[in-house]
């Protein structure tokens, strides 16, 4: 099964404020960057189906959420009813506009890829009136839950056989409902265990906090307290760490966890009183930091990375790290090139390129150096077997190219690329590595102007080009990042369970929801959005 959330500025329908229903995509004005746009998920499920699947007359859905296809993949898609998405259904209007300033501003490259309005999630922790969660930048399948993630909010639990959204998760407790939780997670082979993590952002100073849990989805690392290893949002290790710290992926390795953050000096004052990156960046610091959280001593290893010709660490996106036989930390991952830059329809977004860092375990930098041969490929959204995921890894999927329009495989020990490109009008999604007993493969959703299809690509020969070409039968939204898992459903139950879903969103979304959180004040975790609490 492979599950990925739709995120793009066309075929989304935040702009035009349905009260009842979403439009049909085709009726859709744009939005301006993926980040502003409302969060769905597709599900695509190996296998012989049957029957022809039916949809429901009240589906609420951009398509219908079980579509008739070849008999080899059944294909399913839902919007994620998020607060935010259902307070403006609800009022016919824009209601949300903190990321208004940021994107009319004159494009600057003080701080990250423009339109990307990332640092402005870091300046406004928590969800108000102006700020809304999306739940549209990556998915998670583990230990029987799917997840969506969005930088800066809690997760939302999705309904994997009828992509219903069940509504905000604070993982058993494990959250505070203000908790400012990240868009990226990561598994580790050696301890088969699922590493998520949120940040607390302060001028002087910043805490980092790691989630981790096992098979069971029970947290590795939680402090031993009355409620166990969980704790109602105390129940993990924190690292404090001097300075503002803005991060938005993270790594695992044996020993550590692994962060990254652009160096930035903040006016106090100016930060509490307006929260915005124009006024309350002093500068930018000639440097950047690579942060080795350790396990087990709860210590924090600060590595000092001086800026070169090529720029900072800004929006660091991590393939991989691992510790060799030394003891040297190796982390592989994309950066930024400041100095070059492609013009989108939505503006100005740097090249990105594939770096490999090396690290002694007592913060010192040894090498810095890009990985690729042929230094003029750009790379983006990566991803390395799961079995290699916190070791040793042999390969790195991409998207390659300056808009990463083609996909490709990475021998980091030589350099060279295994690539392929489709027409100039077509681009690949984020690569999805999945194995099998006899053999491993590249699955990524190809997009058209008029149409998508599911490529599935020999992860030893992605040159060769696809071994199958799958038409969806729809016109699917772009992608960031996918999830892979070997959990299958019979069509039957998923019929029942999409055409549950149908009804109760028809209905409306929590017409039966138990009021749990604050029981006594008769308000729901999600009404916090909407109270502008």
């Amino acid at each position: 099964m492979l599950f990925t959330p739709g995120t793009s500025q066309s075929s989304n329908p935040n702009k035009t404020y349905q009260k009842k229903r979403p439009p049909n995509p085709k009726d859709v004005t744009d939005v301006e960057h993926w980040f502003e746009g409302d969060g769905g998920v597709v599900a695509l499920q190996f296998g012989s189906l049957n029957e022809e699947q039916e949809s429901g007359e009240d589906s609420e859905s951009p398509s219908t959420p079980t579509t008739p296809l070849p008999p080899s993949l059944l294909l399913r898609l839902r919007l994620t009813r998020t607060s935010g998405f259902l307070n403006e259904r609800k009022l016919g209007h824009k209601r949300y506009s903190s990321l208004e300033p940021l994107r009319t501003s004159p494009q600057s490259t003080d701080y990250n890829d423009y339109p990307l309005p990332f640092i402005k999630h870091h300046f406004l922790q928590g969800l108000n009136k102006k700020r809304r969660n999306t739940s549209n930048t990556n998915i998670i399948y583990w230990a029987g839950k799917l997840l969506t993630l969005w930088e800066g909010g809690l997760p939302y639990k999705i309904d994997p056989l009828g992509l219903g959204t069940s509504g905000k998760s604070q993982l058993g407790a494990v959250l505070k409902s203000s908790d400012s939780f990240g868009g990226s997670s990561r598994y580790s082979i050696a301890t088969d265990t699922m590493a998520f993590y949120s940040v607390e952002q302060d001028p002087k100073k910043s805490t980092i906090t790691v989630y981790e849990f096992d098979e069971d989805f029970k947290l590795r690392n939680g402090k031993d307290n009355i409620f166990g290893k969980a704790g109602f949002g105390g129940g993990c290790e924190q690292y404090e760490i001097d300075g503002f710290v803005i991060i938005n992926d993270l790594c695992i390795t044996k020993n550590y966890y692994v962060t990254t953050s652009v160096g930035v000096e903040i006016d106090g004052l100016k930060y509490n009183l307006f929260k915005d990156p124009k006024s309350s960046i002093k500068r930018l610091l000639p440097f950047s930091k690579i942060y080795l959280l350790n396990k087990m001593k709860k210590e924090v290893v600060s590595v000092e990375v001086k800026n070169d010709e090529f720029g900072d660490l800004r929006n660091f996106q991590i393939a991989n790290s691992y510790e060799d036989e030394e003891g040297r930390i190796i982390i592989d991952g994309v950066r930024s090139h400041s100095d070059s830059g492609v013009k989108t329809r939505v503006g100005n977004v740097s090249e990105k390129k594939l770096w490999r860092y090396i690290i002694t375990n007592n913060g010192q930098l040894i090498s810095a150096h890009p990985i690729l041969k042929d230094s003029g490929v750009c790379t983006s959204f990566t991803s390395v077997d799961k079995r290699e995921s916190g070791i040793k890894h042999s390969a790195i999927y991409a998207n390659l190219g300056s808009l990463g329009q083609g996909i490709g495989s990475i021998d980091v020990s030589t350099g060279l690329v295994d690539s392929w490109y489709p027409d100039s009008k077509s681009f690949c999604g984020s690569p999805t590595f999945v194995s099998t007993p006899t053999s491993s493969y590249i699955l990524t959703i190809l997009r058209t102007p008029t149409e998508s299809s599911l490529l599935i690509f020999k992860s030893t020969s992605i040159s060769s080009g696809p071994i199958s070409t799958v038409p969806l039968n729809a016109k699917l939204p772009h992608g960031l990042h996918g999830c892979w898992t070997e959990q299958i459903w019979g069509e039957e139950e998923i019929k029942r369970t999409a055409k549950l879903y149908d009804k109760l969103e028809s209905k409306g979304q929590m017409f039966n929801e138990v009021k749990s959180d604050f029981s006594g004040l008769g308000l729901r975790l999600d009404d916090f959005d909407e109270y502008g609490f």
